[in-house]
């Protein structure tokens, strides 16, 4: 994540969307490659519960930015 020197919350939540996206893209490609169902399991949950974390940011993002219009 590149070094922000803002007091703007949007470019915060900006680069942490980005990486909540490529923690789920890299948790639903190693499912694949797991043979333990409850490590499948796992990450198949884990990715879930961030994908509604970052609808929770881009939810954020969007009151904000209605707000500044």
């Amino acid at each position: 994540m590149k070094a922000i020197s803002s007091i703007n919350p949007l470019e915060y939540t900006s680069g942490i969307r980005e990486q909540f996206s490529e923690l789920i893209f890299h948790l639903r490609d190693d499912v694949s490659k797991i043979e333990d169902p409850k490590a499948k399991t796992l990450f198949k949950i884990s990715a879930k519960v961030i994908s509604r974390l970052q609808k929770a940011f881009t939810n954020y993002e969007e009151r904000m930015k209605r707000q500044w219009a």
